[in-house]
């Protein structure tokens, strides 16, 4: 991992200084470009004017002549220019775009790296929790019940398309059917159909409660089984915020050194323009005030890591 690290840092200073190289040249070379053509759409047009007439004085057909002759050697030297360039700029678009493409291999290597860790870290606390056999037996026993409810509620669709004389189990249905068809319903009977439906739909019911139940039942086992890895991978969660804690404290102290130096310097009668900018924007100095780092960091505390 430390060799891995070098490595992304060489490869960084590379990106950051050839592709700042990189970007100058081909602006250089974009200019140098534009300038030669504009030269020699101004040689070619100046070609077939008569510049020079036959009563022109020799001190302007000199000044014309040098003119032209400062012309064509501007032209040579931006057309040598370019031919220096252009195999600069090929090379280093090829060493930047190789140090994107190993520093994004290297990247993707760790991050795979980490998350193989992380994972056998959750997976070593989640096979020594308590709750987790009772959580597997739980979620079987839900997806059973959704099983048998969706099973229910399929033949119970069944009946209702194809026997809709099943469902006239009052009075006002059974009417209904009478004025319909003309032909008097069963009554005082449910039918072997109406029998089957009234099963089927407590069924359903129960089912349907069961689920309910069963889903509430996972949902608390759930909860304790988070709690019982949380609590199995304290050590590794205070490493984390402690490293992130530590990192923050040590980037908002340098960045109120830096911050003092540039002060510093100005009084000294310098101006502070000479140094580089050392400060990075996205971090607050603080200065002893509640910002969200250390709202982040009491909650921390509170959640009993020690800062």
């Amino acid at each position: 991992m430390k060799q891995q690290s070098k490595t992304k840092e060489q490869l960084s200073r590379i990106i950051a200084i050839d592709g700042e190289r990189l970007g100058n040249l081909q602006t250089e070379l974009q200019s140098t470009k534009s300038e030669a053509m504009h030269l020699e759409n101004a040689i070619a047009v100046e070609g077939s004017m008569h510049s020079i007439q036959f009563d022109t004085p020799q001190q302007k057909r000199d000044e014309i002549k040098a003119s032209k002759q400062a012309r064509f050697d501007r032209l040579a030297a931006l057309k040598q220019r370019r031919a220096e360039l252009e195999p600069i700029v090929t090379k280093l678009q090829l060493i930047v775009s190789q140090a994107h493409q190993e520093l994004a291999a290297l990247t993707n290597q760790e991050e795979s790296e980490q998350r193989v860790q992380i994972a056998s870290i959750i997976e070593k606390a989640a096979a020594k929790a308590p709750t987790r056999v009772l959580l597997q037996e739980a979620r079987a026993k839900f997806d059973k019940l959704c099983v048998q409810l969706a099973t229910t509620e399929r033949e119970l669709h069944v009946l209702d398309t194809t026997d809709p004389r099943s469902e006239a189990t009052t009075p006002e249905k059974r009417a209904e059917i009478l004025l319909d068809s003309g032909t008097m319903p069963p009554c005082g009977t449910l039918g072997r159909s109406g029998e089957r439906r009234r099963v089927l739909d407590d069924q359903r019911r129960t089912l349907v409660e069961a689920v309910r139940l069963q889903r509430e039942r996972v949902s608390q086992l759930q909860a304790q089984f988070g709690q019982e890895i949380s609590t199995s991978i304290r050590p590794t969660m205070a490493s984390i915020v402690k490293r992130i804690s530590d990192g923050l404290v040590a980037a908002r102290e340098a960045t109120v050194e830096t911050r003092l130096l540039r002060v510093a310097l100005g009084v000294a009668g310098a101006t502070p323009d000479v140094l580089p900018c050392l400060v990075f924007a996205g971090v607050n100095p603080g200065y002893g005030q509640q910002d969200a780092f250390s709202l982040w960091q009491d909650s921390m505390r509170r959640n009993g890591f020690e800062l």
